[in-house]
């Protein structure tokens, strides 16, 4: 597991130099090591036929029994476009082509709950997506990280146990954005 700040050389495993924080110096091999973020990615899946959109309950801290869009962690050499549809499939069992995805932004994860070990110690930076539902197959169901799954409207967003402060504006965004690129799709294909 990596620790956070390091405090080793990961190449000749000499002790760093931390005066330049969140760049260390290592002493020993002179090699620049950095304190950098971690990399996640969520998906806003939006059902504009009913106006709501999908979320998981988090089965596991951080953020355990609060709600938030279906996401995760992106692996290494894993582009953030592939890992949402990977953890989107993980934790709902809908599939999803890239190419539906469109991106919303990308912003650091504040959390609203106390998560020792994860958004204290490093950054989390998200990069989010949205998909309206019609264009994903299956149907969903909670797996891996989720307990539940359920629909939420904007309406009750202000009232909804988030795990992240800034989800019930990303979903909002992903409403209004979708629910337009549905129209427009949907008017193309009258023409």
């Amino acid at each position: 597991m990596t620790e956070y700040p390091p405090t080793y050389c990961p190449d000749c495993g000499t002790e760093l130099d931390d005066s330049e924080a969140p760049r260390y110096r290592c002493p020993g091999c002179e090699r620049s090591v950095y304190h950098s973020p971690s990399i996640a990615a969520s998906v806003a899946v939006v059902d504009p036929t009913e106006n709501r959109v999908l979320l998981g309950e988090r089965a596991r801290p951080p953020s355990e029994g609060r709600l938030s869009m279906p996401g995760g962690h992106v692996d290494l050499w894993e582009a953030p476009e592939t890992a949402a549809t990977r953890e989107l499939t993980e934790e709902t069992g809908l599939t999803v082509a890239t190419e539906a995805l469109l991106l919303l932004g990308v912003r650091d994860l504040a959390a609203l709950a106390d998560e020792t070990g994860l958004t204290d110690v490093k950054q989390m930076v998200c990069a989010d997506y949205a998909v309206s539902f019609e264009r994903t197959n299956g149907e969903p169901a909670a797996a891996d990280d989720l307990d539940a799954l359920r629909w939420a409207t904007p309406e009750t967003f202000d009232r909804l146990p988030w795990a992240y402060a800034e989800e019930p504006a990303v979903c909002r965004d992903a409403f209004e954005r979708v629910g337009d690129r549905g129209t427009i799709e949907a008017a193309i294909a009258e023409f």
